[in-house]
């Protein structure tokens, strides 16, 4: 079992940009998205939508997060601090987007899939070399039995 507040795919809606973001770390400890902060001084503005998303689609955390009552902030804890059965879940790391945790996850693949190929030549290299080995033998017995005459 898994919490989503421990995932890299968990994921909020930036107001501005419509972009999925990072939970930051403050965010998934108190449930208060970020306030924006210009010319240094923080103002009561939310980046971020105050509910929590899946980038990769798996549980439906808004829904749950519409199903419990009481604050925002609290409800936010609540839905990413439930522990679900997940086999999407990756771990968080801190200053990573959800799409850049989705790449680490495909470059894992395709790097492993590369390494099965060049394993796979490999082998089959091998077979080759073998090959090419008894294939000279035969033939320098056919070669050597042709050149005696056949007797």
């Amino acid at each position: 079992m898994v919490r989503c507040s421990e995932c890299g795919f968990l994921a909020a809606r930036n107001i501005d940009t419509r972009n999925l973001d990072e939970v930051e770390e403050e965010f998934r400890r108190n449930g208060n998205p970020p306030t924006e902060i210009i010319a240094g001084k923080e103002i009561g503005y939310y980046r971020h939508k105050r509910y929590p998303i899946c980038f990769v689609q798996k549980h439906n955390l808004l829904d749950s997060f519409k199903r419990i009552s009481g604050e925002e902030s609290t409800r936010f804890l609540t839905v990413i601090g439930e522990e679900r059965q997940c086999e999407l879940f990756i771990d968080w790391h801190q200053g990573y987007t959800p799409k850049e945790h989705q790449e680490m996850i495909d470059r894992e693949r395709r790097d492993k899939f590369e390494a099965d190929i060049r394993n796979s030549n490999k082998r089959w290299h091998i077979a080759e070399i073998i090959l090419i080995i008894f294939l000279t033998g035969l033939f320098t017995l056919l070669g050597a039995f042709i050149s005696r005459g056949g007797n």
